[in-house]
């Protein structure tokens, strides 16, 4: 019995951290989009940032510091452009206004892929989910694209 509650737990496990990574949600659709600008992708973000707000209504203290990571990522986020192209325009020229923004886009992008966790939750059992929420097996397949293999 003891084996196989841990060889549940490591499938289980495995199973999580690969998921994670190969999730097909509609955010993820979105931003594989390649006519994506910048400015749409800021509005996913923020799409996004709003649902979580909605999900974990009943969380104060996470919204908070959730709140202050968003806030900490887009002075990240900025301070990243500048040190990349300190001076913007002036140093730059032309070029600065095609590669700022697709650098901030790259930047979104990654932001967004790191988020969505939020969003998609994860399945009971995933110990290591920290504030993400649980959802039923049955919306986490829905959300992700993967089914779950059962030991039943």
């Amino acid at each position: 019995m003891t084996n196989r509650w841990g060889c549940l737990v490591a499938i289980v496990f495995i199973f999580i951290t690969s998921v994670t990574a190969l999730a097909q949600d509609e955010y993820s659709k979105m931003v594989e989009n390649p006519d994506l600008t910048y400015e749409k992708a800021e509005g996913v973000l923020n799409t996004m940032v709003n649902k979580i707000h909605e999900l974990y209504s009943d969380q104060p203290e996470f919204l908070e510091k959730f709140d202050a990571s968003q806030e900490a990522w887009e002075n990240y986020r900025l301070s990243h452009i500048r040190a990349l192209y300190p001076g913007g325009r002036d140093n730059y020229g032309s070029s600065f206004d095609f590669c700022g923004p697709n650098e901030s886009l790259r930047l979104v992008k990654e932001r967004i892929s790191l988020i969505k966790q939020w969003i998609i939750g994860t399945i009971e059992g995933d110990v290591c989910c920290g504030t993400v929420r649980w959802v039923p097996i049955d919306e986490y397949e829905k959300s992700t694209g993967q089914k779950i293999p059962t030991t039943d």
